[in-house]
């Protein structure tokens, strides 16, 4: 496809430079000069760098990961940090950007959503914590603090230069969240 064509061609270009610049840096005309497109032509699948910096990772790396619970926290926070180590460069700068619609933003909104569907189908299948769905406070609460113990080790780690390996990171936060989770609505729902 056509559409596919361009887009793809635009986040190649956008990769490239923001593999040198930071994001804030670089210019739609940047962007389109680089790989010989129109600034409508960009406009057209794009509302800004920043919009294009979210389909590039969603396509890139959130499409690619399995986002069936339940989730082996090792396997899947290891495939994160690989697909994410193959443009290293370009997504340091990209999550270094920290201003409207951040891809730290669009992570974080991103886990959220995945906890709200995990924890309504786990309380649902599991008729000890139903009261978790009648409860708002908490079930937000816990939403909330799930997606920053998820988002904020992975942004820190990205942003930090991708040390230590995409391995001992992703065992570090298996081994803190795996039990987490169950632990504190087994003693908040006794």
């Amino acid at each position: 496809m056509k559409s596919d064509i361009t887009k793809k061609a635009l986040a190649s270009s956008l990769k490239e430079l923001v593999s040198k610049h930071p994001l804030e840096n670089v210019s739609i005309a940047d962007i389109t000069n680089n790989c010989g497109l129109s600034r409508h032509s960009f406009y057209y699948h794009f509302k800004d760098n920043q919009n294009l910096v979210t389909w590039i990772f969603k396509y890139e790396v959130m499409s690619k990961l399995d986002q069936r619970w339940p989730r082996d926290i090792y396997r899947d926070t290891l495939a994160f940090f690989k697909a994410i180590e193959k443009d290293r460069d370009f997504y340091i700068n990209a999550f270094n950007y920290t201003g409207q619609n951040s891809l730290s933003e669009f992570l974080y909104n991103w886990n959220s959503k995945d906890m709200t569907r995990y924890l309504k189908n786990f309380a649902e299948e599991n008729p000890t914590y139903k009261k978790l769905l009648e409860d708002e406070f908490n079930f937000t609460f816990i939403v909330n603090l799930m997606a920053h113990t998820l988002s904020g080790p992975a942004i820190d780690w990205i942003t930090m230069g991708m040390k230590p390996s995409a391995e001992i990171a992703a065992k570090v936060i298996s081994n803190v969240l795996s039990d987490f989770l169950p632990s504190f609505l087994k003693e908040t729902y006794k």
